[in-house]
């Protein structure tokens, strides 16, 4: 293409060859001929400002890690923003899908307030980001952009390995005991991590801990408090007789630290419960928008406690509109929208809630004597419950922040539960609901909310187990959501995702160790005032129905919520 002006950017319009003539250092013009291929590599150049772009890369310094150990993560060719970060999840997830292990933003730590393309971060040691020492077992790294699962690079595959099992020990101090007794572990060698556990398993149910996996959760469990000799104290399972087994672990996960123990749950006499308003006691507690799904990926080690102690439910279902407005009246009433008529967020229109109450007000109508609370933090739910309870308490989520509204909520309940005779409560956490508008029904925002309201719920079981009067007190403990939710947080609609709930009954009250099917939102009510009055009494005329309720004259005991 002699005598042509050659661009890189005229390629498609000229043939293979073009001529250039660019300047030498003495000024005089030089001819040279480039192929296509040179001046489609020129363009490339030109079009990025000179510079070649190089890809994103994640790298790792080791492919295996002993436990506790640092891990250092280089990354290069970053598009250069402050929320770019590295996050750590376990081999059988990707982001997006379940919460990450641990995460650094590229400027090392939590708050991503430096933009960096190249450079390194060093997971070593627990902050609000990372849990540490991460658990033995598989996991992947990836880099990722501006604070969202946009992949730039990974996964990058390692493993973290713990100590052999023999470096510890573990001896009971029985060989059997009967349900609900004190075991007194002994312990040696542990690694000294704050969340190393001992959890009691079933043994002819199978599902303990093997090669750092366990099947299902412990049906007992605490902490040896960072220890690394010491003693671990634990309740029996009621209502659980037989043989089971007990293993000490490493940090909240399920890598043996010692050789499991095998001992024996002996059956024993039945506590001496007093009737319906005496001993009987319920807490209803929900997640406002939490799909079961959720509350499996979160780490929440008090649910599960009170998922494996009592009758669960994880595919049940809604029956009215997923808004809020009626899944909770659903909740509270024991009807469907059907009777209550709430449709929407509003109770302006025409509601009946005067011919069908809520179970607290229930409760109230047909033994006065029975202390009852509700303690929220929307207006609707307040509106639900009339003046006629003993406690009616609002924090205004609106005005105050919906994570401020729980807290306070909590210690409102907390306090009452410490504090006064209360028999019946309510008590519904709401931000989970805005986290997941925002972000998504499993991002990792919801999930990381989700671990913290089950803590408060840790808070408040011990709160019910450390009272005067629980020895002689039967406790059931509900839990359950209003609605589910899509993957990307909408709700409103009628597919499957919308409308799939749990439902929980724990505590002495329940039928422990039990499955439930075919639960509805509307079964809640009918459940707490069944626990608490032997039955409902005829005339309420409830939609819902009694479930994962202890047979009548099974045995039981009040001397622990959850185990």
């Amino acid at each position: 293409m002699s005598g042509a002006i050659c661009s890189p950017y005229l390629l498609p319009l000229i043939s293979s060859t073009c001529e250039l003539n660019p300047p030498n250092k003495n000024n005089r013009k030089m001819k040279k001929t480039y192929t296509t291929s040179h001046v489609l590599l020129l363009g490339l150049i030109l079009l990025s400002g000179g510079q070649m772009t190089s890809a994103q890369t994640l790298s790792l310094n080791k492919a295996t890690y002993d436990s506790g150990e640092a891990i250092l993560a280089t990354f290069a060719g970053g598009p250069n923003n402050k929320k770019d970060w590295i996050g750590i999840y376990l081999s059988n997830q990707t982001p997006g899908s379940g919460p990450s292990r641990a995460y650094l933003y590229v400027n090392g730590n939590c708050q991503g307030d430096e933009a960096h393309s190249n450079g390194s971060a060093i997971f070593e040691s627990a902050s609000s980001c990372v849990t540490w020492p991460l658990p033995p077992g598989p996991y992947s790294a990836y880099f990722l952009e501006n604070d969202k699962y946009t992949l730039l690079d990974g996964p990058v595959n390692f493993t973290i390995v713990g100590l052999p099992r023999g470096n510890g020990a573990l001896t009971l101090d029985q060989s059997s005991y009967y349900e609900g007794e004190t075991i007194t572990a002994t312990f040696r060698g542990a690694p000294g991590n704050a969340l190393d556990w001992m959890g009691i398993w079933e043994t002819p149910k199978g599902g303990a801990p093997s090669a750092c996996t366990a099947v299902k959760s412990a049906r007992s469990r605490n902490y040896t408090d960072g220890h690394v000799d010491g003693t671990v104290t634990i309740h029996t399972p009621f209502n659980f007789g037989g043989t089971h087994v007990a293993h000490l672990l490493m940090n909240n996960g399920h890598c043996d630290i010692a050789d499991p123990v095998t001992f024996t749950v002996l059956s024993g006499p039945t506590s001496n419960l007093s009737g319906p308003g005496g001993g009987k006691k319920v807490l209803f507690m929900m997640m406002d928008g939490v799909r079961p799904d959720a509350l499996a990926l979160a780490n929440t080690p008090h649910i599960d406690l009170l998922i494996a102690n009592g009758a669960y439910d994880g595919n049940a279902s809604t029956n009215s509109a997923t808004f809020s407005g009626p899944g909770w009246s659903d909740l509270l009433t024991g009807v469907t929208t059907a009777k209550h008529n709430v449709t929407s967020n509003s109770y302006t229109h025409d509601i009946n809630l005067k011919d069908w109450p809520s179970w607290l007000d229930i409760l109230e109508t047909e033994d006065a004597s029975i202390n009852t609370a509700s303690v929220s933090s929307w207006d609707l739910v307040n509106a639900a419950v009339s003046h006629h309870i003993d406690h009616r308490v609002m924090h205004d989520g609106y005005a105050v922040g919906w994570d401020t509204a729980d807290l306070n909520c909590k210690n409102d309940v907390k306090n009452l539960l410490a504090n006064t005779d209360v028999d019946a409560l309510f008590l519904p956490f709401a931000y989970t609901d805005e986290l997941g508008h925002a972000h998504g029904t499993l991002a990792r925002e919801t999930l990381d909310y989700i671990e913290v309201i089950d803590g408060f719920i840790g808070e408040l079981v011990s709160t019910i187990e450390g009272r005067a009067t629980f020895a002689s007190e039967d406790w059931l403990i509900l839990m359950g959501t209003d609605h589910g939710r899509t993957t990307a947080g909408g709700h409103g609609g009628t597919t499957p995702d919308e409308k799939w709930v749990y439902f929980l009954a724990s505590g002495s009250g329940s039928a422990r160790g039990t499955s439930v099917s075919n639960a509805s939102n509307v079964d809640f009510a009918a459940t707490a005032i069944t626990h608490m009055l032997g039955s409902v009494p005829a005339g309420w005329n409830l939609d819902g129905t009694a479930r994962g309720l202890r047979v009548p004259g099974a045995a039981a005991s009040g001397r622990t919520a959850t185990d």
